[in-house]
């Protein structure tokens, strides 16, 4: 019975060749993940190639921009509720410093929450904190859509108010480092300007819809409004009871609105993965990014692609010890270990783990004869065994596969190595270690001294959101000012007005603006349009002081009126687009979000200072900005001036090209100084 049961030499090798030879006509295709893992250059190239194949990923600049509209919109909805805010509540007698606190109370907040998402982005990944920003957004608008005085007064209804636009200026900051960071690292190099200037167009589509909210609002509670007069100069205020109840759901509904977006953008968000590019730079994860990178853009052999990681899992359900074969002519052919061989395996496996890099001869070096090797890092616990193996020997590891790379069938040879059994449970194909975070922010920014770009990319900004936001925020009192009105009108009037021309200047200036810049991105130099951008601004900004001067109250005045759309509309064809994006592309992948943060605080910080500064200025102790037959607003676009043309003087010192002398932008990697092979990156320029 037992010579029954028993193998017979030619079974028993069928059996094995059975186990471990048949499977070998897929590890070929696995084979050239090792050299991946052991070759961070070339590692990253499989996947970013794959990413700069791609099209224009309409996905993505979907669910980015439908965030970043909800920000613009909360943003800029102030111009229209702070103006009721002081009907409702303070009986339009608001102080200044309560104006100026409630203006900026979102833009700290958003400062604040620009920073803090930037770093948490870097160090928990993007995906995470997208979704954690618009539940804090959803949050904080219906916080601020519900704040009330109490009864008789029982509280403080402008400490609510500072407090949930604080809360919403933090989830909206967050949104400013993600969006631009999540748009970048998925796109294409070649479409990657397009995409970011897309998602930017949502900035004045968000104040478009934001002053048409208004309208609608105000026309449906205009009942009790129409007709109501509210002049603190004369002490006349004919807004009581219902027309003050009507104005109170009017700023609230305006607000509320605001959520909408926001529920919609947190349902898309929940559709996308985590960047392929922080997966694999940042998370170390080389077999998820892989998977997420191709499962996302698409694969275009899936049939194959299933069977390489058909076979991964295979292979990483086997025994924990080495198995050694003789390599055979075809891919599919091989017999048992010798005696004299499984008596090797065994004394090795009692001494080591084993591990396998196998170098392709031609994946990568097809697209380009060139190619930069990266150093593989020192191993101290490593011993060489080509001493004892021949060069007929395969090492097939049974763990420590990550993933699967898909190419075409090529010939590859293998080179031995293994780590000493002390060190076993540290895979051979792991990453370097990774520096701390705040190590690796004071080696990049301080000791490598690239500081230089960040204060470039942020300096600018602060320079560009000064103007921007000072004049935008405020954007209620300019209207007011360009229009001016020879008697009082009544609040509805009033309120419709100040939409109404909000609307005319986005319109006709920032939203044309941000189209225009979408057509011409590709094509032209994104520093040299920040820095004309600049240039035409100081010479705008300028003039529009000048003509208010001499025109405001003249027939003429329309002048002035066309010359400050303009103003707007080189806003966006310009630095406010331009500063977002490139900070969105300076930076290397572990430090994105923070560079891009950190650069747009500092735009948040300008527009503060800008905001006091508007609100508080006094030219020769004369009237302020908003008072009635005041020319400081001149002086205030005088000094704008000035700062725009220190802004081009900033970008031409330290802002970064992103782009070759063809005009193609160059790769996220190549622009961070992050190390590509030359192969990949000849073959991405084309």
């Amino acid at each position: 019975m037992a010579s029954m049961t028993e193998k017979t030499p030619n079974e028993r090798e069928r059996g094995l060749a059975r186990r471990w030879v048949m499977p070998m006509k897929l590890w070929r295709d696995v084979a050239p993940l090792y050299q991946y893992e052991t070759d961070t250059a070339r590692r990253r190239d499989a996947i970013i190639t794959r990413i700069d194949d791609s099209g224009f990923n309409y996905l993505v600049v979907v669910v980015a921009a439908v965030g970043f509209f909800t920000d613009s919109y909360d943003i800029f909805a102030i111009n229209i509720v702070l103006p009721i805010l002081k009907l409702v509540y303070y009986n339009n007698q608001i102080s200044r410093g309560l104006s100026t606190a409630l203006s900026c109370s979102l833009l700290i907040g958003t400062a604040i929450g620009q920073v803090l998402f930037g770093v948490l982005a870097d160090n928990y990944g993007r995906r995470k904190m997208y979704g954690m920003e618009l539940v804090m957004l959803i949050v904080g608008t219906l916080g601020l859509t519900m704040a009330s005085s109490g009864i008789d007064s029982s509280m403080d209804i402008s400490a609510w108010l500072i407090f949930w636009r604080i809360t919403m200026g933090i989830a909206i900051g967050g949104d400013y480092p993600l969006s631009a960071v999540i748009g970048a690292e998925f796109a294409p190099r070649k479409h990657r300007a397009r995409m970011l200037a897309w998602i930017f167009l949502m900035q004045p589509i968000g104040q478009l819809l934001g002053n048409l909210v208004a309208l609608a609002a105000l026309h449906a509670n205009r009942h009790h409004v129409m007709g109501a007069v509210i002049d603190p100069s004369t002490n006349t205020n004919t807004c009581q009871g219902e027309c003050l109840k009507s104005l109170d759901m009017t700023w609230r509904w305006i607000v509320g609105i605001g959520i909408v977006p926001a529920v919609v953008a947190l349902y898309f968000r929940l559709t996308i993965p985590e960047s392929p590019r922080y997966t694999l730079e940042v998370a170390k994860d080389y077999r998820k990014a892989y998977k997420e990178a191709f499962q996302y853009y698409g694969q275009a052999e899936p049939d194959r692609e299933q069977a390489i990681y058909d076979n991964v899992e295979f292979m990483e359900s086997l025994d924990q010890q080495p198995v050694l074969m003789e390599s055979v002519a075809g891919p599919s052919q091989g017999r048992p270990l010798s005696s004299e061989q499984a008596s090797l395996n065994n004394s090795l496996s009692n001494a080591v783990s084993p591990a396998i890099v196998i170098e392709e001869q031609d994946p990568i070096r097809s697209i380009s004869s060139q190619r930069r090797e990266e150093p593989a890092p020192e191993r101290t616990n490593q011993v060489s065994t080509s001493a004892n193996l021949t060069n007929n020997t395969t090492v097939v590891p049974s763990n420590s596969i990550h993933s699967a790379h898909n190419h075409r069938d090529s010939g590859y040879t293998a080179r031995r190595s293994f780590e000493t059994h002390d060190s076993r449970h540290s895979s051979l194909f792991s990453e370097p270690h990774q520096e701390p975070y705040w190590a690796e922010v004071n080696r990049y920014f301080i000791k490598e001294k690239n500081w230089k770009t960040l204060f470039g990319t942020s300096m600018t900004w602060l320079i560009l959101d000064c103007a921007f936001y000072g004049l935008g925020v405020n954007n209620a009192t300019i209207v007011q000012k360009l229009w001016s009105y020879d008697d009082t009108p009544d609040v509805y009037t009033t309120l419709r007005d100040i939409a109404l021309r909000s609307l005319v200047i986005v319109v006709a200036g920032a939203l044309i603006g941000s189209m225009i810049i979408i057509k011409m991105i590709k094509h032209v130099s994104r520093k040299q349009l920040q820095f004309w951008g600049f240039i035409i601004l100081t010479v705008l900004l300028f003039i529009v002081g000048w003509t208010y001067l001499y025109l405001i109250d003249s027939q003429y005045k329309g002048v002035v009126i066309l010359l400050y759309v303009l103003c707007q509309l080189f806003f966006n064809l310009g630095p406010n687009t331009t500063t977002y994006i490139i900070s969105a592309e300076v930076f290397p992948t572990r430090l994105r979000a923070t560079g891009h943060g950190i650069s747009a605080a500092a735009g948040k910080l300008g527009s503060v200072i800008a905001n006091v500064f508007t609100n508080e200025v006094r030219f020769a102790n004369g009237p302020h900005v908003d008072a009635d037959h005041s020319n400081s607003l001149a002086y205030v676009l005088f000094i704008f001036s000035v700062l725009m043309l220190l802004g081009a003087v900033v970008t031409w010192y330290y802002v970064p090209e992103v782009q070759d002398s063809n005009g193609n932008s160059k790769g996220l990697e190549e622009l961070s100084g992050e190390t590509l092979t030359e192969s990949a990156d000849t073959a991405r320029n084309g």
